[in-house]
């Protein structure tokens, strides 16, 4: 998880018109951190994996005080994912969490679940609601581009365990089917850094979850741009 500075986020939900009271100083630059308090936003599926929940969790000296946001399961009828809700429910985590600690709170970090993801248009919008992992595709798509690309290649590139979750078999489903969103799409985030980008106006994907996509070279610490060549998937910005 990524932690970034509180007061930096709150500059920016204010310029987006989210109306919160700025402080004078940055607290960035905590002498004492055991006096510092931190938000931790959840986001992730439930065990039935038909609904998702989020919640936002003040943590001091590595304890958890208080959730600041219910837990709400947003059912998901198709394999889309209803992610303005999850959005929705984050801000007003972050709203109860600033009304209750105010100065106290130093900086922010997100967690979600792995392998999702989301495009963006080059307004940096989003083009569609993003597919979730259970989306049918996916397996389809698996199974056909490990006869286009050898198994043995793809392992050597990323070395990362075969699943038809992983967002690469999603983009070559995508691709395959001349998607819009895929016409659209001029930038690529993983779920965590959506949010990140939404509460901060930063584009970056953090590594770890990068790592997720099976598309990422562990040699460079990149992605593995031949990769997503052979499945045409190329006009796309990245960044980690």
């Amino acid at each position: 998880m990524q932690f970034i500075g509180f007061s930096n986020i709150l500059k920016h939900l204010s310029n987006s018109g989210i109306e919160y009271k700025l402080r004078d100083a940055d607290y960035n630059e905590v002498s004492d951190l055991k006096k510092a308090f931190f938000l931790e936003i959840i986001l992730g599926p439930q065990k039935d994996l038909q609904s998702f929940y989020t919640a936002a969790i003040v943590v001091k000296d590595s304890a958890a005080l208080e959730r600041c946001s219910v837990l709400k399961s947003i059912a998901s009828q198709t394999a889309t994912l209803e992610i303005p809700r999850l959005w929705n429910e984050v801000k007003e985590g972050v709203r109860i969490a600033y009304r209750r600690y105010g100065d106290k709170l130093v900086s922010i970090g997100v967690d979600t679940w792995g392998v999702d993801f989301a495009l963006l248009d080059s307004n940096g919008e989003l083009v569609g609601l993003p597919y979730c992992y259970r989306d049918p595709r996916r397996k389809e798509a698996y199974e056909e581009l490990l006869k286009v690309i050898p198994p043995e290649r793809i392992y050597m590139r990323t070395g990362i365990q075969f699943m038809p979750i992983n967002p690469l078999y999603q983009l070559y489903a995508m691709v395959k089917d001349r998607s819009s969103l895929i016409q659209a799409a001029r930038v690529f985030l993983m779920m965590p850094d959506l949010f990140n980008y939404w509460l901060t106006g930063i584009i970056a994907c953090e590594y770890t979850d990068a790592s997720t996509t099976q598309f990422l070279d562990p040699y460079t610490k990149n992605w593995a741009f031949d990769l997503l060549e052979e499945i045409d998937f190329q006009q796309i910005y990245f960044r980690i």
